[in-house]
């Protein structure tokens, strides 16, 4: 595919961040800004003049993804059941990281404080939207939580803090076994999650 020049291309900006939502998918987030570069049929210098840095290139799909997962578990506090919205936005959690190897790498990376991808510069920006969004998260799934728990259905001494433990558990074995024995292993920790 030949290269496409920034100025003469408007829809360069989409196919760099959609070839790098797919790359750092498949590749993580070590894959390169030439990666993407190659995969969006552009140049380099076509991501630097939109990105200062591969940092800011990450932060933008953070915002789109962090907005989306936001706006969908906030959608699920109107469900009538309070164990099936909990359950369901904690397996689609689960599969959204386990399936997603840059967007697991990032949440960890946020959660253990080893943030940063571009060289030679800090990552603030990127800290900054992982705080945000964390809190944002946080918020949501307390309520989540709470619901739950005021139902009768979810074990009281469950909070946020122990489920994005779990989550990260069964998200680091996603590649290491089978689909359906991942899946098994959900229902197991969900099972023991319930109250008795």
């Amino acid at each position: 595919m030949p290269l496409s020049p920034v100025a003469d291309d408007p829809n360069a900006t989409d196919r760099i961040l959609n070839s790098a939502r797919e790359v750092f998918a498949r590749d993580g987030l070590s894959a390169s800004l030439g990666d993407v570069a190659a995969h969006a049929g552009v140049g380099v210098g076509s991501i630097y003049r939109r990105f200062e840095s591969k940092d800011e290139l990450i932060q933008e799909l953070a915002d789109q993804r962090f907005s989306i997962i936001v706006a969908r578990m906030s959608a699920a506090l109107d469900s009538p059941d309070p164990w099936e919205a909990f359950s369901t936005e904690f397996r689609r959690s689960v599969d959204e990281y386990s399936s997603d190897r840059g967007f697991r790498e990032l949440v960890i990376s946020g959660a253990t404080g080893t943030l940063g991808w571009a060289r030679g510069r800090e990552p603030e920006g990127l800290a900054s939207t992982m705080r945000k969004w964390g809190d944002e998260i946080e918020g949501v799934i307390g309520r989540l939580i709470g619901r739950a728990q005021e139902a009768g259905e979810l074990r009281s001494d469950v909070n946020g803090s122990v489920i994005l433990q779990l989550s990260i558990a069964l998200q680091s074995i996603s590649g290491l076994v089978a689909s359906s024995e991942h899946r098994k292993a959900i229902d197991i920790v969900l099972d023991g999650l319930r109250a008795r």
